[in-house]
């Protein structure tokens, strides 16, 4: 019998896939963070742009 691991917001990353599958939630987080206020303008902008390339990652670039 294989068990599943129930994950958690604060497990850790653990790979390139684990990362693209939790995608989603993350880049709700990435998209609060880059509107409220605690970025730098430079900050912000750089985030954006990080939210922009890893929107364009699907399944087929993860092989």
């Amino acid at each position: 019998m294989t068990m599943v691991k129930a994950r958690t917001s604060q497990d850790d990353i653990e790979d390139l896939v684990d990362f693209y599958q939790r995608w989603p939630d993350l880049r709700t987080t990435a998209m609060i963070l880059s509107r409220d206020g605690r970025l730098d303008p430079k900050e912000r902008t750089i985030l954006q742009w990080m939210v922009r390339v890893v929107d364009r990652v699907g399944p087929v670039d993860l092989t």
